[in-house]
């Protein structure tokens, strides 16, 4: 697929079927796996759509959806096989498309240390970092840098998705 720097909701909606007039998670995780980074990080990239998913389950988040954008370097039949083992319709997974679209109509932008979190702060979005299982905090390849809010507990990460979707 081509990618397009026409940035048009209704556009995105429709390549990445998207249901209309919802919220937007956009989860942009690192491809940790691909690269053996799980023993050294503590966690792989599902752990954090894990977290997402199990907030978002047990709160009132019923307009909320969360897209999930592989990386080019992603081994994506790891997303997939997950994503059918639980068959939730509330998460959309995109291999190729204009990713500075789905930051754009996004509510808020999710990951670990992505380079995506740089440019969805620089184009003004509410950035979360999802650091909860990181075995030690210095080794967080983006702590020299005030990027986004650093997620250290599970309680923090639903306060701010609260203060998102709920009380807006």
């Amino acid at each position: 697929m081509n990618t397009t720097t026409i940035y048009c909701k209704n556009r995105l909606i429709y390549l990445c079927t998207l249901p209309k007039h919802k919220k937007y998670v956009f989860y942009a995780p690192e491809p940790i796996t691909t690269f053996g980074l799980q023993t050294k990080y503590g966690f792989d990239e599902l752990d954090g759509l894990k977290h997402l998913l199990s907030i978002l389950k047990h709160n009132d988040y019923k307009d909320v959806y969360i897209v999930v954008k592989g990386h080019p370097n992603q081994n994506h039949k790891i997303f997939y096989d997950y994503l059918k083992m639980i068959e939730n319709k509330k998460i959309i997974y995109v291999e190729d498309y204009d990713i500075n679209q789905i930051i754009y109509y996004s509510d808020v932008v999710v990951g670990y240390f992505s380079n995506s979190l740089i440019e969805s702060q620089k184009m003004g979005k509410k950035v979360l970092r999802i650091l909860v299982d990181l075995k030690n905090i210095n080794i967080d390849p983006l702590k020299h840098m005030d990027i986004g809010v650093k997620i250290l507990d599970i309680k923090k990460l639903t306060c701010e998705l609260d203060n998102i979707f709920i009380k807006t």
